[in-house]
């Protein structure tokens, strides 16, 4: 499952479009900020709860939210060691390099500037749906992955 943290509407139907497009099957769960991000994840693979969503294999992470913004989000999602081995994508429109730095610094996985141009926007979509769902082995895969191919 991919979570995306977007709040723009525009912008959350373009990466549903693109993720069409990718012809990988995952499935999409939004989020429209920081805090109903956080809170969504912690009710992730809770033990003994009767509909305790999985946490997801893959974060998009848009940077201007409203509320907790995706710098604090990321930040956060990265001390928690629950948390911490999903890979991050931060999918903004800042090109600003304290932007790009602070994101990595805060242990982003990939930083991407989203283009206005829909099928530019839509090829770098199916480029990160491809390298972290075909090229990637994730935590959240690996024991799918060793099922598939009978290793240990």
């Amino acid at each position: 499952m991919i979570l995306l943290v977007e709040d723009n509407d525009e912008d959350h139907v373009a990466f549903e479009r693109a993720l069409a497009d990718a012809e990988v099957q995952r499935p999409l769960h939004r989020c429209k900020n920081g805090d109903e991000a956080l809170a969504y994840l912690a009710r992730c693979d809770q033990p003994g709860a009767r509909h305790s969503p999985a946490l997801p294999a893959l974060i998009v992470l848009d940077l201007n939210l409203p509320g907790s913004d995706g710098r604090e989000v990321l930040g956060r999602l990265k001390q928690d060691p629950r948390l911490r081995a999903i890979p991050v994508v931060i999918v903004t429109t800042s090109s600003n390099p304290r932007d790009v730095y602070a994101c990595y610094d805060r242990g982003a996985n990939s930083y991407m500037v989203k283009s206005i141009d829909f099928v530019r926007f839509q090829r770098d979509v199916i480029f990160m749906i491809d390298y972290w769902f075909r090229a990637s082995l994730l935590p959240a895969t690996v024991e799918k992955y060793n099922q598939q191919y009978n290793e240990p």
